[in-house]
């Protein structure tokens, strides 16, 4: 990749608030990206493609990087579960229902 599509993909990811500059030495002014709360929230959407990754795109030798829970020391697998359950959830066990903003609503077209 070159310096200037990395560059300007990195502006594009803190102009969508993704990541922030945070200065780490001001002489001379030196910058590191850091994720924002919004990037935070992007963590289980990129461990669902690694797992993804690591299933169905990995060689023999297996996955190239392993994820430690920190709380509980062990290797650890993203696992999608139910928010009210925590049932473990695939695509088969969800139905998509229109939200209540949308129930009567001339503008919406499925």
């Amino acid at each position: 990749m070159t310096r200037h599509v990395l560059s300007d993909r990195l502006r594009k990811l803190v102009e969508y608030d993704v990541l922030k500059k945070v200065a780490y030495q001001q002489r001379p002014l030196r910058e590191e990206y850091r994720l924002t709360e919004r990037g935070l929230d992007l963590n289980s959407i990129v461990l669902a493609l690694v797992s993804w990754g690591d299933k169905h795109m990995a060689d023999e030798c297996g996955a190239p990087l392993l994820h430690r829970h920190k709380t509980c020391g062990h290797i650890m697998h993203p696992v999608t579960v139910c928010s009210e359950c925590s049932e473990p959830i695939t695509a088969r066990y969800i139905e998509v229902e229109i939200g209540p903003k949308w129930i009567g609503n001339d503008e919406l077209s499925i």
